[in-house]
């Protein structure tokens, strides 16, 4: 069957994936940098993965995309009573210290783990690489195009073993006592009914 939508171009109507339950110890929603960071710390860990994701990894999320490569590290000479002050007195009312908390404990191996899948890796700019010289914007769009974070989340996620289903949204988790055992959704082209249970 074919469909047609106010005069555009007639479409092929979308097949069903072929597996739509899935069975995992973990089962984590959204391919975000948070998702990334939960679905490869759970694998690690020798947990079984599965994640899903709206669109597909590295171009969904909300999390922010990080900025910089800034880390707490005592070994390199962080003090965490400089680093507080600074924090707290900078941003007096908006500080949380649950957040400051998690982030001294963990910012250095989430930067590790970043590192280890390609998402630190700073791209040559436009002027050392002579495209801005030569006023070549789209050559120097091109160089950097395969480099950027987005395209490398699915590699990092395969090669440490995730489950990834992609284009499939969530509409509904499954709850047992308190605890989440599962999720609902559809896969978008198709509308097909998907099953998680962790």
């Amino acid at each position: 069957m074919k469909y047609s939508v106010y005069g555009e171009l007639p479409f092929d109507e979308a097949k069903a994936p072929a597996k739509t339950q899935y069975e995992c110890d973990v089962l984590v929603i959204g391919g975000g940098y948070a998702g990334l960071s939960a679905a490869v710390t759970a694998r690690k860990a020798g947990m079984s993965v599965v994640l899903v994701d709206k669109g597909r990894p590295g171009y969904s999320g909300q999390s922010p995309h990080v900025c910089c490569t800034r880390w707490f590290d005592a070994d390199k000479g962080d003090e965490r009573e400089t680093v507080e002050k600074l924090y707290f007195h900078e941003g007096e009312y908006l500080a949380n210290q649950n957040w400051f908390d998690v982030w001294i404990r963990e910012s250095k191996s989430v930067y590790e783990l970043y590192a280890e899948l390609g998402l630190t890796e700073q791209y040559p700019d436009a002027n050392s690489t002579g495209f801005a010289e030569n006023d070549d914007y789209f050559g120097y769009r091109d160089l950097v195009g395969n480099r950027l974070r987005h395209k490398r989340f699915m590699p990092g996620l395969l090669k440490n073993g995730v489950t990834v289903v992609d284009h499939t949204m969530i509409y509904d988790v499954v709850e047992d006592a308190g605890k989440v055992i599962g999720a609902v959704g559809f896969d978008v082209a198709s509308g097909t009914p998907m099953v998680f249970h962790a």
